[in-house]
């Protein structure tokens, strides 16, 4: 199975393709505002890297944001335009689900230990989406026997095993100075007190140093992962790979806005 996935949610386009859950080609660099133009020669380039013609794509993915608001709407427009001509599945993902993929894929150790220990690993990306608020939402970490399946967003392979990342909250929009609290109700809400290990990741980590450093004396309790600060195409890839095999149905493809979204005009 080919997937053409596009991530244009940032300052960086990437535009990747995998066959079968490994990916055979990635087209990366920093835009700018001529972004139809780029996205279409990149995915040309990209077709052309894999050797595989546009109808030989079985499914198309996006990276639904919150981002750069032309970005994103544009990435969604075209792939949405290609699924639809194509007649093929394009599936769009939540900018938290791509993080909670990329952070726990990048932290095996942390996850193999604390599950080998019997002790709930939760992944919390947490975005900086300005006027002083943070985006964010918990997942577990869990063996194939164990995990979520409905709110299953990406599975991963560790040494040799097989794990899923799902879901455990909704996913919240804070303000910084309350995140602390809100994270402490919602933690409670899904572990009613049992031992657990987390993972922040995510810009908002990098935005609100200061506040995140709180969780930095107790490092076995709690992990920083300052690498993943950025959404990763192939952990889109990822995602998009899971549902796709899983032959899920794709739902409505939306930019996702944290705040009401209000028309110029109105």
């Amino acid at each position: 199975m080919h997937i053409l996935s596009i991530d244009s949610t940032t300052k960086k386009l990437s535009v990747i393709i995998s066959r079968d859950g490994k990916v055979i080609s990635k087209v990366s660099r920093g835009s700018d505002r001529n972004y139809m133009e780029m996205i279409m020669g990149d995915i040309d380039d990209a077709l052309k890297r894999a050797c595989v013609n546009i109808r030989g794509i079985d499914a198309f993915g996006v990276n639904l944001g919150p981002g750069d608001f032309t970005g994103t709407r544009i990435g969604i427009s075209i792939i949405k335009t290609l699924g639809w001509v194509l007649n093929k599945p394009v599936y769009g993902i939540n900018a938290l689900d791509i993080f909670a993929s990329g952070i726990a894929s990048s932290n095996p150790d942390f996850i193999n230990s604390n599950i080998d220990s019997n002790i709930q690993a939760i992944i919390a990306p947490c975005l900086d989406v300005r006027k002083g608020e943070l985006y964010y939402c918990l997942y577990s970490v869990a063996g194939d026997e164990k995990g979520d399946n409905k709110n299953t967003v990406a599975n991963i392979i560790i040494g040799r095993k097989s794990y899923k990342i799902s879901r455990m909250s909704g996913r919240h929009l804070v303000s910084a100075d309350a995140f602390l609290n809100d994270l402490s109700i919602n933690l409670k809400k899904v572990m009613d007190g049992a031992d657990t290990r987390i993972i922040f990741g995510g810009n908002g980590i990098e935005s609100y140093g200061e506040k995140f450093s709180a969780f930095t004396a107790d490092n076995e309790r709690y992990l920083l992962d300052k690498n993943n600060i950025f959404p990763v195409p192939e952990f889109l890839d990822l995602c998009v790979s899971h549902y796709s095999s899983n032959k899920d149905i794709p739902e409505k493809i939306n930019p996702v806005y944290v705040r009401e979204f209000i028309p110029f005009g109105k």
